[in-house]
């Protein structure tokens, strides 16, 4: 499969929908499964005209709680907790110290490791890299739920390599974010089909409103 890489997270993903809905494995009556995905979007934390008129806000409040904060959230569990850089901190101070001394290591990565008990994070490692005076940020999730939490966890992502190229006095909104391969991706279909966001993403937008930019990667129906 080729690497989906769009202008904006939003068409980034709206187009990997798309494609976990006409390319994916049944599973069940789960939804649909999408293996092996490598996508990538910018960085940049600009307005999102597609976010903004499909996202969910507060499934990105909720991420962001997750990602950045040690307290209760919605969703039942903190990245901030269980990630560790290669100095054993969450805050991101020892990438950033590693990047800084050595700006072509490979070692500046966080992990993120669940509680015992077969809980596992959906992302299990970020990387950032310095390439070309920018910061580049990697990363890899043993699955991710393409509609209701991508976007999010993308948009988390982005902030988390702004905080690093801001502190080493680099550029980032131009920078990529990039999922690596041999992830697995899956859309639940029951919710997908009855969530108002998702038919106004893929049957067009409500009649009040006219026409969208987003209908080019519309699915005429769901499965």
């Amino acid at each position: 499969m080729n690497p989906l890489e769009f202008p904006s997270l939003g068409q980034t993903w709206i187009n990997l929908v798309y494609q976990t809905l006409q390319a994916g494995v049944a599973m069940s009556n789960e939804g649909r499964e999408l293996l092996g995905v490598t996508v990538g979007f910018p960085a940049a934390g600009g307005a999102d005209p597609l976010l903004e008129q499909f996202g969910n806000p507060e499934m990105i409040a909720e991420m962001k709680r997750v990602f950045f904060a040690d307290g209760p959230n919605a969703l039942g569990h903190s990245y901030a907790s269980l990630s560790r850089g290669p100095g054993g901190r969450s805050d991101l101070q020892d990438v950033i110290s590693m990047l800084r001394a050595d700006p072509w290591t490979k070692r500046a990565a966080l992990s993120l490791c669940g509680p015992s008990g077969g809980l596992v994070p959906c992302v299990n490692s970020i990387q950032f890299l310095v390439r070309n005076a920018e910061v580049r940020t990697f990363y890899f999730a043993r699955g991710q739920d393409a509609f209701q939490k991508f976007y999010a966890d993308g948009l988390c992502l982005g902030l988390m390599g702004q905080k690093v190229a801001e502190e080493l006095g680099l550029r980032q909104a131009t920078s990529p974010v990039s999922l690596l391969p041999a992830t697995c991706m899956t859309v639940t279909c029951r919710p997908l089909a009855g969530c108002w966001r998702a038919r106004r993403m893929f049957w067009g937008a409500a009649p009040e409103q006219g026409g969208s930019d987003a209908r080019l990667v519309r699915s005429p129906a769901l499965p």
